[in-house]
């Protein structure tokens, strides 16, 4: 065990630094305690920078997950990732945030679970080579102390996940967990000692470490993806092959990767070694397992298999990097539903609120035959560009349009209200000069985007908001107000209606859907709307 004293110090080339904010990008979602009250006394959670500038967090004691939501989750698969660190600390960037970040990149919202750690007293490097590295005697018992509270921290995570699986658009019978070295004991400790209530619906052990709880395979259905390198200086390879074997042998969909090079610890770095593709093939494997597009597909994925899918998926993201309004996105759908010649239609044209609007209630939109054409994170300059083709030349009877707040948040750099308001007006007058009723809407409330809290919006939005309801009641258009019953004390986004203070849950989509039907009704465009 001493020759890999060296190796893990490698790992920590670290300096001490200030607390890096690891959560600034993310929404921070407080798991129950179960380290005991009386352990935590006089114990802060730190982090430090390890070579090459990545960020280690030590000491955590309160458990938590950090949110991160997938670009155009459509299959509502979401994973939680548990990182690694010898149980003794979190390698919350290789392994976790940036795992993360791919995996959004890719249409899946991930969850960064921080679990129950060892104490750190002084210093990492050291403490960790001690307890863990030195002899195996002091490393079992070391495991046996902490592995169980860890274990409840990951089933708590899955718990929440699914509870709330609503709330963010995902699908509950759709959860995965994913660990990494110590995070991998973790992943096989939660998927020996579940329930239905905190059951992982698949699994990723990336180059698992030993000591987990429990051996027994769940009778469920639970896909297994694991990844491991040959020349793993801590020699883990038999471990997973002991994983695959029993997923084998319980007749369990299992895929096993040993990669000739990469060492341990690789996560999402890029070095140059067969274990930069590993997060690909994940990719890969999770659309063989059905899990990129929708449990119950209906409409345009009802005839694509997953070749098909993988295809648009390279054709879009080839094309959206030319391709700055992303006018692509549609092209297909748009072509489809004006084959159709549908009569009445409603479009509703948007950023990242449209379009999770169809992801938290499809039924609203396909009942009732409105059309969503929302893209997250875009500006209504992209908007505009757009417009003639995702709005116009489907021919609606009428077109919601839901947008500013990206604008105000600076997501393609600093811009006016005027120019703002002047994008809106553009898209209204395209709108019009084509028999096209536009519903204008109002830009709902947000106190602190997380992505830019430099930008102080409340000032901005109330400004833009009133120019957008003067100029629909001088021009007798309606004017739809999604800001005022979802206002707080600050003039930012009610808890409640919120996950991020920025989007609407599916409570706030309700009301929503109830405010701009009565307006349908009022102006006779449609008889009655189905909620």
């Amino acid at each position: 065990m001493k020759n890999k004293v060296i190796k893990v110090a490698l790992f920590f080339v670290a300096i001490a630094c200030c607390y890096q904010d690891i959560d600034a990008q993310s929404k921070v979602i407080s798991l129950p305690q179960s380290l005991p009250i009386a352990a935590t006394a006089n114990v802060e959670e730190s982090v430090i920078i390890a070579n090459p500038n990545k960020r280690i967090v030590y000491n955590v004691v309160k458990p938590s997950l950090l949110y991160y939501p997938g670009k155009n989750n459509i299959s509502g698969t979401s994973v939680i990732i548990a990182p690694g660190g010898a149980l003794q600390i979190l390698s919350i960037d290789n392994e976790g945030v940036e795992v993360a970040k791919y995996l959004n990149e890719n249409g899946i919202d991930a969850f960064v679970l921080k679990y129950s750690l060892v104490h750190t007293i002084n210093n990492p490097q050291t403490e960790v080579n001690d307890n863990f590295f030195k002899t195996d005697a002091k490393r079992d018992s070391m495991i046996s102390v902490i592995i169980p509270y860890a274990t409840k921290d990951g089933l708590s995570a899955i718990e929440y996940v699914r509870q709330n699986a609503t709330e963010y658009g995902l699908n509950p019978n759709r959860i995965g967990f994913m660990g990494f070295s110590a995070g991998g004991t973790v992943t096989m400790s939660v998927v020996y000692n579940c329930n239905n209530e905190n059951r992982p619906n698949f699994i990723a052990p990336i180059y698992p470490w030993i000591g987990e709880m429990g051996n027994k395979v769940p009778q469920e259905k639970t896909p297994a993806f694991i990844v491991v390198a040959n020349d793993d200086h801590l020699k883990l390879v038999p471990h997973s092959l002991n994983i695959f074997n029993k997923w084998k042998a319980a007749d369990q969909p299992a895929e096993l990767l040993v990669y000739g090079r990469g060492g341990h610890g690789f996560g999402a770095d890029k070095n140059i070694n067969p274990t930069d593709g590993w997060l690909k093939s994940f990719i890969d494997w999770l659309g063989g397992e059905g899990l990129l597009w929708p449990e119950k597909p209906q409409g345009f994925y009802t005839r694509m298999n997953y070749k098909d899918m993988q295809r648009m998926q390279l054709t879009q993201n080839e094309s959206t990097k030319n391709d700055w309004s992303n006018s692509s996105r549609f092209r297909n759908e748009n072509k489809e539903l004006i084959s159709k010649n549908i009569q009445n239609q409603v479009v509703f044209f948007g950023n990242s609120i449209t379009e999770n609007w169809l992801r938290f209630d499809r039924n609203f939109f396909e009942k009732n035959q409105f059309v969503n054409r929302g893209i997250g994170g875009q500006t209504t300059s992209q908007m505009l560009v757009r417009f003639r083709q995702d709005v116009i030349e489907l021919h609606p009877s009428a077109v919601v349009i839901l947008a500013g707040t990206n604008d105000i948040a600076e997501n393609t750099g600093p811009i006016s209200i005027e120019n703002i308001f002047g994008n809106i007006v553009s898209m209204t007058e395209i709108a019009r000069s084509n028999n096209v009723t536009p519903y204008l809407c109002a830009v709902m409330p947000v106190y602190q985007y997380s992505w830019n809290k430099a930008v102080e919006p409340v000032g901005k939005i109330l400004r833009l908001n009133e120019m957008i309801r003067e100029y629909a009641i001088n021009n007798k258009l309606p004017y739809i107000d999604f800001y005022t019953p979802f206002l707080d004390e600050r003039k930012g986004f009610q808890q409640k209606f919120s996950s991020d203070g920025v989007h609407p849950n599916l409570e706030a989509y309700k009301i929503m859907e109830k405010i701009i039907g009565d307006e349908l009704i009022k102006s006779k465009l449609r008889a009655s709307i189905t909620y």
